[in-house]
C-alpha cells in the first residue's frame, strides 16, 4: 500500500515549560519560593508535508489556577525540516497542578483543520509549597507517563556502589527535611543506600567527602518495597546554588 503524502502538515514533535535559570530542566513540582520570575516557552516544529509552511506559530494554554497563554510564531518552516518556536515569557505563578496544551499550527494546517490530529501536545506541572521533583511522577497526562528504574541490577555483575543523582538548582534559602526515593518493585529487602547532599562542584568532581550532608546507612525492608519509596531524613540548610541529591 502506498500513502499519499500530505500537502501540508505541520507537527508539534516536543513542547517544553521551563524556568530561565533550570538549565534546561523540566521540574515536574516545583516549590513556590523556588521559580523563576521569566519561563522558556516553546515547541520543536516538524513541517512532514510537500510545501513549505508559513507563519508557523505557538500557542500555549493554562488555564489555572493562573492563566497562562502565550503566542509565538517564526516566518517559516521549509518541507522536511524543523524549527524550533520559543520565547521567554514573564510568569506569576500560584500553588496548584497546571494542565494544559502546546499547539502549533501555520497558515495552510490550523488547529482543528484535517491534519491537526499531530499539532497539540499536553504537559502537565505542578507548584507545590515544598515538594522539589524533576520527575513529576503521577502528574502527566493519561498515557504520556512511562516508568523506569536505574539500580545495581541494571548492570553486568550488579555493581555495587552506583551513584544515581538528580540536580535541584536553590534560588532562595530554604530548609530541606527529607529526600523522598521511589524504587522498583524488583528491589531486594536488605539492600543499603546512603544519601548525600552535595554541591555542584564537589559531585562532578566525586569529591563526596565535601557533602553537605549524608544519612546513615539505610538498609530496605519488604515493607519500603511494598510501599514503593524510602523517605530519608536529611536537615539542612541550603543557600542559593546548584545542589545534588545523591544516592
Amino acid at each position: 500500500n502506498i500513502k499519499r503524502r500530505e500537502l501540508n502538515n505541520i507537527v508539534n514533535v516536543s513542547s517544553w515549560i521551563y524556568g530561565e535559570n533550570n538549565y534546561g530542566a523540566e521540574y515536574g513540582r516545583i516549590p513556590l519560593s523556588q521559580l523563576d520570575t521569566n519561563w522558556y516557552i516553546g515547541a520543536e516544529a516538524l513541517n512532514n508535508g510537500v510545501n513549505d509552511q508559513i507563519n508557523v506559530s505557538l500557542n500555549s494554554n493554562y488555564s489555572s489556577p493562573t492563566i497562562i497563554n502565550t503566542n509565538s510564531s517564526i516566518a517559516i518552516v521549509e518541507s522536511d525540516s524543523t524549527k524550533i518556536i520559543e520565547s521567554l515569557e514573564p510568569l506569576n505563578l500560584s500553588v496548584g497542578v497546571y494542565q494544559g496544551s502546546f499547539s502549533v499550527s501555520s497558515n495552510a494546517d490550523q488547529t482543528g483543520g484535517p491534519n491537526s490530529s499531530d499539532n497539540t501536545l499536553q504537559k502537565n506541572f505542578e507548584v507545590t509549597s515544598d515538594l522539589y521533583s524533576l520527575d513529576g511522577v503521577g502528574l502527566h497526562p493519561a498515557g504520556q507517563e512511562f516508568l523506569q528504574s536505574l539500580g545495581s541490577n541494571s548492570f553486568t555483575g550488579a555493581e555495587d556502589g552506583l551513584v544515581c543523582a538528580t540536580g535541584y538548582p536553590i534560588k532562595q534559602q530554604t530548609n530541606l527535611s527529607s529526600v523522598k526515593i521511589l524504587i522498583d518493585p524488583s528491589s531486594v529487602a536488605g539492600s543499603q543506600v546512603i544519601l548525600y547532599i552535595i554541591d555542584s562542584l564537589s559531585f562532578t568532581t566525586g569529591a563526596f567527602s565535601n557533602a553537605i550532608s549524608n544519612s546513615n546507612i539505610y538498609t530496605l525492608t519488604s515493607q519500603d518495597i511494598a510501599n514503593g519509596y524510602i523517605d530519608i531524613p536529611a536537615c539542612t540548610i541550603l543557600n542559593p546554588g546548584y545542589y545534588y541529591a545523591a544516592v
